[in-house]
């Protein structure tokens, strides 16, 4: 059964108050300025350039007193494709006639480092 409210969002009010800089290379965006305590915030689906990840992030850095990390984390593990991902389960369920097992799937996927 689906619920109405599970098929959309909403855009917080605000402006995020961080800049975009790299960590480890990569884009991220920073917000607080404490050299002793840090937060990695992790985005959702969404990415880390919608403005309610970025609104928690300034929201975590001012009521913790934290440095505030929320990487662009699809650069460096970008998502599976849906494309891809249904044409391997296609392909996978057309051959074997079962479903495939988990690991199996993420053969699919660019691996780790």
């Amino acid at each position: 059964m689906s619920h109405s409210c599970c098929l959309s969002g909403f855009e917080w009010n605000g402006t995020p108050v961080g800049k975009e800089g790299t960590l480890n290379d990569n884009k991220a965006y920073i917000t607080g300025s404490n050299k002793d305590v840090a937060i990695l915030l992790i985005h959702d689906i969404f990415g880390w350039t919608l403005a309610n990840a970025r609104l928690i992030a300034d929201h975590y850095a001012k009521e913790v007193g934290a440095t505030v990390y929320l990487p662009d984390l699809y650069a460096i593990y970008p998502p599976i494709p849906r494309f891809d991902m249904f044409t391997y389960l296609f392909i996978a369920l057309a051959a074997r006639s079962c479903l495939p097992k988990p690991w199996t799937i993420r053969k699919s996927a660019r691996p780790f480092p």
